[in-house]
């Protein structure tokens, strides 16, 4: 067996859904024998303690490093321990704004002879449908992606399509076993990753009560909006990224941003709206409501609180509707993505 380098970061900026991603790895390269090492940039935020809440070591990477200079410090990381691997899950604003220092950094990954793989993003954030990259194998985890055509070097490996997006082992326990769904969905999840989050979930609360619904509960991550809730309405704001299974089963609906959680509703079979946290997120986020999981609201940008507030009232009062939501969902992903990665690694470490 093998030992794993991770590397990813988690930031207000970024949001959470690499490193909670590199977790799911994580978990099930352990699962299948391996021992994982997570390298993260020392940025704010609560990356490296998450990460070490879930019992996995952490080495911190200096955060003004980048390019070729990063790589080496990765690959001492990854030296020090005995790393024959190393996936690199980096597909975030900041990469993408300097691709040419994202290619360098790998270029001086594989010149220390390191099996790499990379984890992509979608349509625009995905760097290999503009440029082939020098790993082993990509990893585009998401719905559709199957269908891109990704410029690749020979030999290396594209891992596309939903069925590889990895989900965290407290994921598991009731995954795919149909949920009750209310007759009024008044317990709401709102929760929408990385970014600007203060703005967008006071926008979001602000089409939360305007509804004027007796008994609504709210259960927000991130910031807490600036105005109270009302004596009508029960707000509790979580901080913790570790609580999100729980509150995915516990919310009726849930409200979420242009990450990666939409897929974890998915399989708990939780009826969600989708807003997309940037523009150019909106044609992935309609592809994914087309699939019948979930309503797109649009941009969070663009949508007023009234028009978000008309959206939510036609799903919280509409059970059957949310009933072909959940089973919907639920159809998308088997939940295997994480062994199946994991089993492409095994195959590239045996074969050197």
């Amino acid at each position: 067996m093998a030992t794993v380098a991770i590397r990813a970061d988690g930031s207000p900026t970024y949001g959470m859904g690499h490193v909670m991603r590199g977790i799911a790895l994580a978990q099930a390269l352990a699962a299948a024998g391996h021992t994982p090492i997570f390298a993260v940039k020392d940025l704010a935020g609560a990356a490296r303690a998450t990460i070490e809440e879930y019992g996995f070591d952490v080495a911190v990477i200096d955060a003004e490093l980048g390019g070729a200079t990063e790589a080496k410090a990765l690959q001492a990381i990854a030296s020090a321990h005995g790393a024959r691997a190393v996936i690199v899950d980096l597909n975030h604003v900041g990469t993408l704004a300097d691709k040419a220092g994202f290619v360098d950094f790998l270029v001086g990954l594989r010149a220390a002879g390191v099996i790499v793989l990379a984890i992509e993003g979608l349509d625009a954030e995905c760097v290999s449908l503009q440029e082939p990259l020098p790993v082993s194998a990509i990893v585009v985890p998401y719905l559709g992606a199957e269908a891109m055509p990704y410029k690749t070097l020979p030999g290396v490996r594209v891992l596309a399509g939903g069925q590889y997006f990895p989900f965290r082992s407290e994921f598991n326990a009731g995954a795919h076993r149909a949920r009750p769904i209310a007759d009024l969905a008044n317990k709401i999840l709102v929760t929408v990753g990385g970014g600007d989050v203060a703005r967008c979930n006071e926008k979001i609360f602000d089409a939360l009560r305007a509804l004027q619904l007796d008994g609504l509960q709210i259960r927000m991550t991130g910031a807490a909006p600036g105005r109270g809730a009302g004596k009508d309405i029960q707000l509790d704001v979580v901080p913790s990224s570790r609580a999100i299974a729980e509150l995915i089963r516990w919310a009726d609906l849930a409200i979420l941003g242009s990450g990666l959680t939409r897929y974890e509703a998915a399989l708990l079979g939780t009826p969600s709206l989708v807003v997309s946290i940037r523009r150019e997120h909106e044609p992935m986020m309609e592809a994914f409501a087309r699939t019948g999981a979930a309503f797109n609201a649009g941009s969070i940008e663009d949508v007023t609180a009234d028009a978000l507030a008309s959206s939510l009232m036609s799903l919280i009062g509409d059970r059957e509707r949310r009933v072909r939501m959940s089973r919907a969902a639920m159809a998308l992903t088997d939940g295997r993505g994480a062994a199946r990665i994991v089993d492409v690694i095994d195959q590239l470490v045996a074969a050197g």
